[in-house]
C-alpha cells in the first residue's frame, strides 16, 4: 500500500499496475493498493 500526501491520479495508477503486472492494484483518493496473489486451492 502507499499512501501519498494527495490525492493519486490515473497516471499514477497505471505506473503501479505495470509494475504489478499480475496482481489486483486499485485507487482510493490517495491510496494504491498492490493485493496479495490469489490463494491457489489444491
Amino acid at each position: 500500500m502507499v499512501q501519498g500526501g494527495s490525492d493519486f491520479d490515473v497516471a499514477d495508477l497505471g505506473m503501479v499496475r505495470s509494475r504489478f503486472p499480475d496482481r489486483h492494484v486499485t485507487l482510493d483518493g490517495d491510496v494504491i493498493t498492490v493485493w496479495p496473489p490469489a490463494r491457489q486451492q489444491g
